[in-house]
């Protein structure tokens, strides 16, 4: 009686050996227990969610940066298990040290400056847009955002000229660009009106000015057809490159009048 030889004959290995139900029933089972196992790891790891959190608020951060200049935004987040980072260059989101992280990097607008810092877990934070910054933290819905470019106005600074701001449009800088102003405006907004290439200049000095006392601001092009003969405004219409500063009744404050003049000193040197 001839004995079948499962494991090898004269050619080597018998391939009849991964027919018998026997080698399939035991290759399955080593399969499904590397599998179980590994699911298990999965499923008692914080590794994938801490990389979920990582991703998503590292795309965040990708989207606000690529708003249009001058819109302001921010994304609130709640993340109760894992303390959140924000660096330089990256999202970590860990257990209770940063050596634990997940990471995931984030695209840098070289335009923006970077607010850096942590959220501990628990708290909700808010990932912003805010004139020329982004990050975590506190959100300013007012932040200005200047474009990139030199301010090459060269002049003098009335003083005497500031002293008596008021209802009435003084001259306050005088030179390669002009400088009015006047407080009249009895809601706490900043307007600004500009004609030629002060623009850029208008966007420094109000971002300057800019504080939590003033609830909106606007940096308005004149439109010479919409200036009557007896607006101030119409000052304006002479200039190359001037502004016009409409100020809150506030700016009448002496110490308001001396923050204008060290702004308006510094910027234009």
């Amino acid at each position: 009686m001839m004995v079948k030889r499962l494991f090898w004959n004269r050619k080597g290995v018998d391939p009849s050996l991964f027919l018998e139900p026997l080698f399939v029933i035991l290759i399955a089972a080593v399969v499904f227990s590397l599998l179980f196992a590994r699911l298990h790891d999965i499923g008692s790891s914080t590794s994938f969610e801490k990389q979920f959190f990582a991703v998503d608020i590292a795309l965040a951060v990708d989207s606000l940066q690529a708003l249009k200049p001058g819109i302001n935004a921010r994304v609130e987040y709640l993340i109760p298990e894992f303390n959140v980072l924000l660096d330089d260059d990256s999202v970590l989101v860990y257990d209770s040290s940063p050596e634990d992280a997940r990471k995931f990097w984030i695209t840098r607008d070289n335009v923006l400056s970077i607010k850096e810092g942590s959220v501990p877990k628990n708290r909700r934070f808010s990932l912003f847009k805010s004139g020329n910054y982004f990050g975590i933290g506190d959100f300013d819905v007012n932040g200005v955002f200047c474009p990139e470019g030199r301010v090459d106005f060269k002049g003098s600074l009335d003083y005497d000229a500031l002293s008596e701001l008021g209802d009435s449009a003084v001259k306050i800088f005088s030179g390669d660009v002009s400088i009015y102003a006047r407080a009249k405006e009895t809601r706490p907004v900043l307007k600004v009106y500009f004609v030629g290439n002060s623009s850029l200049l208008a966007c420094r000095i109000v971002k300057e000015l800019k504080d939590e006392a003033i609830e909106g601001f606007a940096i308005v092009p004149l439109s010479a057809e919409l200036v009557g003969p007896d607006d101030e405004l119409a000052v304006l219409k002479e200039e190359e490159s001037a502004l016009f500063f409409d100020l809150p009744r506030s700016a009448r404050d002496p110490l308001v009048r001396s923050r204008i003049g060290d702004v308006i000193r510094r910027i234009l040197g």
